[in-house]
């Protein structure tokens, strides 16, 4: 995926980052913690006393210096894991943010563009009366000095528009 596909504007691909990072986070929960014991062998009969001497073996001879090891990787394992839920709540954030702030353009955009449709038929108006009427040069530029006037109040409203939007 390129960066020109970076958005989507019904969202769905950052919806799709999102639930990549929550299930990232629920196999990290199920996975945390290190087991204190290896797991069992299948095998019938033989199996579990195969287990039980390997467990009593691995207790004498690597128990003592293996137990504080696997203590410590499961608290940095948790620490991890609690730091990946933090950094998803963020993003949640960010997203949430960030369609805010789109949507914030989307109506200063309408709303330009809906002052410039009002000034294209101020001038259209203006041009009709200049038809209609056959005015002189004195009354035509009384007219536009008019239309100059809305023109930059338009102007003025656009800008206070553009000001008052969210950062």
């Amino acid at each position: 995926m390129g960066p020109d596909e970076s958005r989507e504007v019904d969202g769905s691909r950052e919806q799709g980052a999102l639930g990549g990072q929550t299930a990232l986070v629920r196999q990290m929960e199920r996975a945390w913690q290190l087991p204190k014991e290896p797991p069992g062998s299948q095998v019938p009969i033989i199996g579990p006393v195969v287990s039980f001497f390997w467990r009593a073996w691995t207790r004498c001879t690597t128990g003592w210096k293996v137990e504080h090891l696997v203590e410590q990787q499961n608290q940095y394992n948790k620490l991890v894991l609690e730091l990946a839920r933090e950094v998803g709540q963020v993003q949640i954030g960010l997203v949430d943010r960030d369609r805010r702030v789109e949507q914030g353009f989307s109506d200063r955009d309408r709303r330009i563009r809906a002052r410039f449709e009002m000034l294209d038929q101020l001038i259209d108006q203006q041009a009709d009366l200049i038809a209609d009427r056959g005015m002189g040069i004195s009354s035509l530029a009384a007219g536009v000095s008019r239309l100059s006037m809305r023109v930059e109040e338009l102007e003025r409203l656009v800008q206070e528009a553009a000001e008052d939007e969210p950062a």
